[in-house]
């Protein structure tokens, strides 16, 4: 999605509107599987542990808001292609 959105040579908003809701359904759809399948292991009930990945997601949400509005067109489009490449950098390093 993010390499299709690219080479259409779009601007940040309209790339940011094509990412969310593919994020957001491929979210929803790994909550639907996770939850049948943790109950299927016997372990059911409120896992406090969550709300420490609850309070990550949204600083990492807060931060990456603020930086995305500070980004030219052109600087989103390295900023993205650079985070495309650093985790092949670190998987193959």
């Amino acid at each position: 999605m993010t390499i299709w959105c690219g080479f259409k040579g779009w601007n940040k908003d309209r790339q940011r509107a094509m990412y969310q809701p593919f994020i957001l359904i491929t979210q929803v759809a790994a909550l639907a599987t996770i939850s049948p399948v943790r109950h299927s292991t016997g372990k059911d009930g409120f896992d406090p542990v969550i709300l420490l990945c609850i309070s990550g997601a949204l600083l990492g949400t807060a931060d990456g808001m603020t930086l995305y509005k500070r980004l030219s067109d052109n600087h989103f489009a390295r900023v993205v292609n650079l985070l495309m490449i650093i985790p092949r950098i670190s998987f193959f390093g």
